[in-house]
């Protein structure tokens, strides 16, 4: 016996059912790509306790080898986890929870 073919039950076109905002796409993958790392993982949950730290405190810590904190705050910069910001020489970041926030329910909502 032959089986049917599966039709799409919506009446829209299934090109624009399938229509992805591609701006916005691409900051979910950079928030995915950002957190999906351990290291990375770590240096959340210790801005997070601090809510507001220095590269020289993150070094302090001995949570990761101090050439690459200042790479690994860049991705997490770059995909809006945290904000910085410049007191003279000194970078202090923060927890950007607005983006943190919204990203988790995002994720969450997916997830069901």
């Amino acid at each position: 016996m032959a089986k049917k073919a599966v039709t799409p039950k919506s009446s829209n076109n299934s090109a624009d059912s399938l229509a992805f905002n591609k701006s916005a796409l691409k900051q979910n993958v950079l928030i995915l790509r950002a957190i999906d790392h351990p290291l990375r993982q770590k240096l959340l949950k210790l801005i997070d306790k601090k809510k507001n730290i220095t590269v020289k405190e993150i070094k302090a810590k001995n949570v990761i080898d101090g050439v690459i904190v200042s790479q690994h705050l860049a991705i997490l910069r770059k995909a809006g986890l945290v904000t910085s910001e410049k007191f003279g020489r000194i970078v202090s970041y923060t927890i950007n929870y607005a983006t943190f926030d919204k990203a988790m329910a995002k994720f969450n909502e997916v997830s069901k």
